[in-house]
């Protein structure tokens, strides 16, 4: 190799290659540490490190290069080649040539990038979800929605640990299946309204990032993305409160980004503010969690808008205040909803807690007993302790402990921690583990009948009255999985794709992706496109504070990478540096 080459390789503006290889290293060494059930000591653990740090080395390298050859073009204004009528080359030789698929597109209105291409779109991908929408019909359902079917179906009280919004929507379509005396017809008709919202959502997604002028080459990608990635894909057929809060997300997320790029001048325009404040209102009511990661999103929308500060306040106070002071009430009134408050916070902090009693009780003193028995079942929580969820401990947490309690319970915590910070490293690392160490793949299953077997129908008989069970309320809503040979093979091959941690871990969406884009931001000093991507971030932030790492609260962060992906890869928004 010659200086020439050493020197291209570790030139400055090749560093932030460097340091995403040395991130994900970092990761997979701090992955094997904390993990359980790693085995083969440090030399195997180095080994993985640096094999997964070799390969984010090598992908980054074309990842940065192909984004800064594509910002290249994108220094001025100056955004479309023009050609004589004489010399103006054939369609095939310009998409045969480099500069058709690098070249920055002339910017556009969104109003008129919809008119030309969402149609497009919008057909394009239907048909490349479509094998896998047949493969999965009538639909798949996640354990949660089996809840709320007993609920919306009159078989157990409602209550408000699952978002009464989600649960009354399934409901409409349950309750056309319960009128058609056929359940699996509901099911299928959600799947088919909720696979054309999702639809519209990808095509003004690839309007959006068309209307900025985005090259041809990264309109593409995203297109792929959504059509072929298994995270996306299997998405799709399916009936969750997740899936469902990602269909009003990712319109959010692109108006988030354009208040972001315009500095709240698009704010100016009374459409805008009132799609804003649905948004925000639908977001709240379909997830729980999403209240937070919108407020803490708009703190850097407040920041930026500095002349439009105060209609961008107004829009998120309304939004919210609809959502959770009017909707919210009136539905739990309507209901008669059961107030069931979540532990799943405090069973989380608690976690280390309830590791160290399941496996070595003796760490704990009996003063620290003592301190926490007003806040948490210390033996229960330690019998029934899981390495890789905190909700066995958010069982164990006494609902009624008074603040005091709770204060001098953290106290204990505090002190137990000091004592042993390696036992709470582990204990917090195993929950997060799938986040940021490649170990587990991303699969939604093709049907529901694995919701229905001896463990959780023990689980539904519970939320039914004797000497009606689970299995009869339930039998309407089994699909018997049968399916000509050729889909089955569809299936499996999805199944097999789809559970493999190399080709498509929860790691690599939730974790790899975003780093990469908040790396490549930074050192490009992409200020905007950085500060647009923190709704991105905060759904990240929200997956590591989640009392397990599964694959359905990742949804809302697979769903707008790709937009997030296509702003980073321009240098000029307008006349504005981006």
């Amino acid at each position: 190799m010659s200086f020439r080459h050493l020197y291209r390789l570790f030139d400055i503006r090749n560093m932030p290659v460097w340091v995403f290889a040395a991130c994900v290293s970092v990761l997979i060494l701090l992955g094997r540490a904390v993990n359980d059930d790693s085995h083969g000591g440090a030399l195997r653990s180095i080994g993985y490190a640096a094999a997964f740090g070799l390969t984010a080395w090598m992908l980054a390298s074309l990842i940065f290069g192909w984004f800064d050859r594509l910002t290249c073009f994108n220094e001025t204004n100056d955004r479309v080649r023009s050609y004589s009528s004489i010399d103006e080359p054939s369609l095939w030789k310009r998409i045969r040539s480099s500069s058709f698929w690098l070249e920055p597109q002339n910017v556009m209105t969104f109003t008129d990038s919809v008119h030309r291409y969402s149609v497009w779109w919008l057909l394009s991908i239907v048909v490349c979800w479509l094998p896998w929408l047949i493969v999965c019909w009538p639909g798949v359902m996640r354990d949660d929605t089996i809840a709320q079917f007993m609920q919306s179906a009159g078989y157990h009280p409602y209550y408000v640990q699952h978002p009464l919004f989600d649960t009354l929507i399934f409901g409409l379509f349950w309750n056309i299946g319960f009128a058609s005396h056929n359940l699996l017809l509901g099911i299928g008709l959600y799947v088919l309204v909720q696979a054309s919202a999702f639809a519209l959502d990808v095509s003004l997604t690839l309007c959006y990032l068309r209307k900025l002028g985005v090259a041809r080459s990264v309109l593409a990608t995203a297109f792929l993305f959504f059509a072929v990635c298994p995270a996306i894909v299997q998405a799709i057929p399916t009936m969750s409160k997740d899936t469902l809060h990602a269909v009003f997300l990712m319109p959010l997320a692109i108006v988030y980004v354009e208040i972001c790029l315009t500095k709240g001048a698009v704010l100016s325009r009374a459409p805008v503010c009132v799609i804003l404040i649905a948004l925000i209102m639908m977001s709240s009511l379909s997830k729980r969690t999403a209240t937070v990661v919108i407020v803490v999103s708009f703190v850097v929308l407040i920041v930026l808008a500095k002349r439009y500060r105060l209609i961008t306040v107004m829009c998120l106070v309304i939004g919210l205040g609809l959502a959770q002071g009017v909707c919210e009430p009136v539905l739990e009134y309507a209901t008669d909803a059961i107030d069931s408050p979540s532990m799943e916070a405090i069973g989380f902090v608690f976690q280390p807690v309830a590791r160290i009693q399941s496996k070595t009780p003796e760490r704990i003193t009996l003063q620290e007993r003592r301190e926490l028995s007003g806040v948490l079942d210390l033996d229960k929580a330690g019998a029934s302790y899981k390495n890789y969820r905190s909700d066995e401990t958010s069982w164990a947490v006494n609902a009624d402990s008074s603040i005091s309690q709770k204060i001098t319970g953290l106290k204990a915590w505090a002190t137990i921690g000091l004592r042993n910070p390696g036992e709470y490293a582990k204990a917090y690392g195993n929950i997060m583990l799938d986040w940021f160490y490649p170990k587990q793949g991303v699969y939604y299953g093709w049907n529901s009948q694995r919701f229905f077997n001896k463990e959780y129908m023990r689980q539904w008989n519970t939320f039914v009255q004797p000497p009606m069970t689970a299995e009869e309320v339930l039998a309407p809503l089994r699909d018997n999985g049968h399916r000509p040979k050729a889909i089955l093979r569809v299936a499996y091959i999805g199944q097999r794709i789809s559970t493999d941690p190399k080709l498509n871990s929860q790691a690599y969406y939730a974790t790899y992706m975003p780093l990469m884009l908040l790396i490549y931001g930074v050192t490009r000093k992409r200020w905007l496109t950085v500060a647009a991507g923190t709704l991105l971030g905060v759904n990240v932030m929200i997956l590591y504070l989640s009392p397990i790492s599964f694959p359905w609260y990742l949804l809302p962060v697979t769903f707008i990478l790709p937009l997030f992906f296509g702003i980073n890869t321009l240098r000029r928004i307008g006349n504005v540096e981006a």
